[in-house]
């Protein structure tokens, strides 16, 4: 049994929460020790009743046991069925949900309405059980719960492609699963809002995929924002005046990543260089990391093994450095010649097209002399590299000049 230190009277209980932002989130809220407690479920039951707390916040999957251990019970976690969030007041458990008020919330911030909607909610366990009470609260014309089994399963799916909003409320595509993927996305034409409860990776591949589709996306971390607020209050035992807009510009500047894309010679290694270091973030070259990794330039690689398995080689690096977080990273000039490529920097990232004009660009360089003709590389890869981007930083003047535009999109995007 894991025993809880005196000293840590607030703090996390849930199962593979290791890379959850919940510590780091409760810094902003008040002064006090929050821990995180990783349990299996035969621990669960003694650490909650031996009382040796002030407050737990509850995660999967152990919301709907924690619900049964309580002594009270807020009106909210009664409709839904399950807490999130357990007081100690003077030896009595006081149970609520602050995962309704937090996804709520979230909705709210990001404009995004349910009422007269056809809304689908994946997964049917705690959290979706939270979801679909907002979804009633807000008035959705119809909720749709896919689960495993039943009457809505992902094996018919597609009798709801028809759905206005789709909401993940599984962990399907959480860290470090990244590959992970629930449903096909792109199957949902008329869906305009894409939501999942995720929140690490900032973006996950539905989301990313989502965003390639032209549709509204949001993930879970004002969720998980607002949520911890109202656990903090409860707590506290009263209101706290915090900056909501702070807090989550704080928790994205660390964990975003600045994916710059472009052509060869286009600057995307000189401009990162200096981003990075004013930004104080760690700078990655991928054809740096293939080196590193593999003993070989990838104008090495192809001479000897040629383009394709390059290519695998470099799928592979970009894979691990999506992983991780706040660090600037500047990449292949043909690493948007695939969507997997794209998609995996997507998690964490947010993509900067580095434009050059063709002029300007070096006609000697070896992806150049490989292209035969540069003008049609550029054209063909040019489509590409505005596809994927969320910004394009204009590289034809200055270095300064570019770094300040890409500054200014990081900090105040």
């Amino acid at each position: 049994m894991k025993s809880l230190n005196f000293k840590y009277k607030f703090g996390l209980v849930g199962k593979g929460i290791s890379h959850s932002f919940s510590k780091e989130l409760h810094k902003y809220f008040g002064n006090y020790e929050y821990n995180l407690y990783d349990l299996d479920e035969h621990e669960i039951k003694d650490f909650i009743l031996r009382k040796n707390y002030k407050g737990l916040n509850i995660t999967m999957p152990y919301k709907r046991i924690a619900y049964n251990l309580c002594d009270f019970i807020s009106s909210e976690a009664k409709e839904i069925g399950c807490v999130n969030t357990i007081v100690n007041r003077e030896g009595k458990i006081y149970g609520y949900n602050t995962d309704f008020f937090g996804f709520k919330s979230m909705l709210i911030y990001n404009g995004i309405t349910l009422k007269d909607k056809k809304v689908i909610i994946l997964g049917s366990g705690g959290a979706s059980l939270t979801v679909q009470a907002v979804a009633r609260s807000m008035e959705a014309k119809e909720i749709i719960v896919i689960s495993r089994t039943g009457k809505n399963n992902y094996g018919n799916i597609s009798k709801h492609f028809d759905a206005d909003v789709v909401i993940n409320a599984t962990p399907v595509g959480m860290y470090p699963n990244l590959y992970d993927e629930i449903i096909d996305i792109s199957k949902f034409e008329n869906c305009k809002d894409v939501i999942d409860i995720i929140y690490n990776p900032l973006r996950t591949r539905l989301l990313a995929k989502a965003s390639l589709c032209g549709k509204n996306t949001v993930n879970g971390l004002m969720m998980l924002i607002m949520q911890g607020l109202e656990a903090s209050n409860l707590f506290m035992g009263k209101s706290q005046e915090i900056s909501i807009d702070k807090i989550k510009y704080c928790i994205e500047r660390n964990k975003r990543n600045v994916i710059l894309i472009g052509m060869p010679s286009s600057g995307k290694t000189t401009l990162g260089r200096v981003v990075s270091k004013e930004l104080n973030m760690r700078f990655i070259d991928s054809d740096e990391e293939i080196y590193i990794k593999y003993g070989k330039t990838p104008e090495e690689i192809i001479s000897a093994y040629g383009e394709e398995k390059f290519r695998i080689i470099e799928k592979d690096v970009i894979l691990d450095i999506s992983k991780l977080n706040g660090v600037v990273i500047s990449t292949g000039g043909g690493v948007i010649l695939n969507d997997e490529n794209m998609i995996n920097l997507m998690t964490n990232g947010t993509i900067f097209y580095v434009e050059r004009s063709l002029n300007l660009l070096d006609k000697n360089s070896l992806p150049a002399k490989r292209a035969g003709n540069l003008e049609s590389l550029y054209n063909q890869r040019k489509k590409l590299y505005r596809k994927y981007s969320e910004y394009v930083v204009d590289n034809n003047g200055t270095i300064n000049e570019a770094r300040l535009s890409l500054i200014n999109r990081v900090i105040y995007k």
